[in-house]
């Protein structure tokens, strides 16, 4: 019997292999880039130029810039060809954000960002000249000052900054009338410094603008009222309206406005207000002309808080100048007995102003009397006319004729006011009309 032995059988088969059009390698990798200039929180000017610097394993097709201020685009630009660098000029300041986007040939790309904080550059005073504070101000953490400027032509509200060694600090109003004067509350915990300043600028045009003169900041735990207006020297006017002005320190609460002649008393201006570094003050006409006038504010919680004006202050007709002087010749006077004429304490008037008359009886009621005039010197000189009805206290607001040939400035004035019967007569005082 044959045995037949088994072996391992192999067909190989050869072939060549060819290999025609390979596609390349695919390209997976992003772009490289960095923002050289400005840097991550820089403050910068209005002007600037972005510097970058980008790379890609093959090419760079594009890169896209984008300026946000919040979630708003403010400018966008595509560069596409080196030095990769653009030069802005915003007309906005605050708070930005620069966004990069750098693509490649085959859609990859890299997105970077950066904050940057844009402060105000003024080229000159412009046409807003701050002018509080001043250099050598002395201001105290805590306190409240007025920061004041002037301005021809801006319309518009207007935006208030700290600066401080001429890096922008921050901002003290967003958006403030242009009235020529803001009230600063100034931040207890503010760090002392003596380069401080205040940049005020229009917040419709970013080119006008101004920066105070140096100042300082100083921390005090002193509790203070310091009246800055009136202090001394200032020509007030009958019936006008003036801003009565003040700085606190660590003063919490209303404060008070008090008017002193020499040193009395004589009214209380307000009993209750804000403690805000001004108060509007409408000068009542009933007021007596004087040069030694005063002020004091104190704080309602701890009336030991307080100040004085450093020296008086005037309040005067609208004539201006010192009231006429005459010699009076008076020939007429009281021949009435029913009634006592009753003077105002005012002596002193403005043409057109009120004077209260009154008569005043024990006995009886005034009710309507026969007519009053005005004398000049015993002379009448105007009728306020006939059958008055006077007030239930004896009084009467008689309108003040306007200045005229005959009405002319003098104190030799007298109101006179006829009785019913249309013979008695009631004779004020002498008083002055200027």
């Amino acid at each position: 019997m044959q045995i037949f032995k088994k072996y391992p059988f192999y067909v190989l088969f050869t072939s060549t292999l060819f290999f025609s059009g390979c596609p390349e390698i695919l390209d997976i990798f992003p772009p490289e880039v960095e923002i050289l200039s400005p840097t991550n929180n820089e403050e910068i000017g209005q002007v600037f130029t972005l510097i970058l610097s980008a790379s890609d394993n093959d090419q760079i097709k594009d890169i896209d810039v984008i300026v946000y201020q919040s979630d708003s685009s403010l400018v966008s630009l595509k560069m596409t060809e080196e030095p990769w660098s653009a030069n802005f000029s915003m007309q906005t300041i605050g708070e930005h954000r620069i966004e990069v986007i750098v693509t490649d040939l085959v859609g990859n790309f890299k997105k970077i960002e950066l904050d940057i904080y844009i402060k105000q550059y003024f080229g000159g005073d412009g046409e807003i000249n701050v002018n509080s504070p001043t250099f050598g101000d002395s201001w105290v953490a805590g306190s409240t000052h007025n920061i004041s400027w002037g301005s021809t032509n801006v319309s518009g509200n207007i935006g208030i900054e700290l600066y401080k060694d001429d890096i922008y600090y921050n901002r003290i109003s967003n958006s403030s009338a242009n009235d020529g004067s803001y009230s600063w509350n100034i931040p207890i915990d503010i760090p002392s410094g003596d380069n401080y300043q205040v940049a005020v600028y229009s917040l419709n045009d970013l080119s006008l603008g101004d920066f105070s003169e140096y100042f300082s900041i100083s921390s005090s735990s002193v509790n203070s009222i310091t009246v800055s207006s009136p202090d001394g020297g200032e020509s007030w006017v009958l019936g006008s309206t003036q801003d009565i002005t003040w700085s606190s320190t660590n003063v919490s609460g209303y404060i008070g406005i008090q008017l002193y002649s020499g040193d009395s008393y004589v009214n209380s201006i307000s009993s209750s207000s804000a403690n805000d570094g001004v108060f509007s003050w409408n000068i009542p006409s009933t007021l007596t002309l004087g040069d030694d006038y005063r002020v004091r504010i104190y704080s309602t919680s701890d009336s030991d808080i307080q100040d004085y004006s450093n020296s008086y202050f005037s309040i005067t007709s609208s004539q201006g100048g010192d009231p006429p002087n005459d010699n009076c010749n008076i020939p007429h006077s009281t021949t009435g007995t029913t009634f006592t004429y009753v003077n105002p304490e005012q002596n002193i008037y403005n043409f057109g102003d009120t004077y209260t008359a009154g008569l005043y009886s024990s006995l009886y009621s005034v009710g309507q009397q026969g007519g009053a005039v005005l004398r000049l010197n015993g002379n009448t000189v105007y009728d306020f006319g006939s059958w008055l009805v006077f007030n239930s206290d004896g009084s009467y607001d008689f309108t003040l004729p306007a200045q005229s040939s005959e009405i002319v400035p003098s104190n030799c004035y007298t109101m006179v006011i006829i009785g019913y019967n249309l013979q008695d007569e009631y004779v004020s005082e002498p008083f002055t009309i200027y």
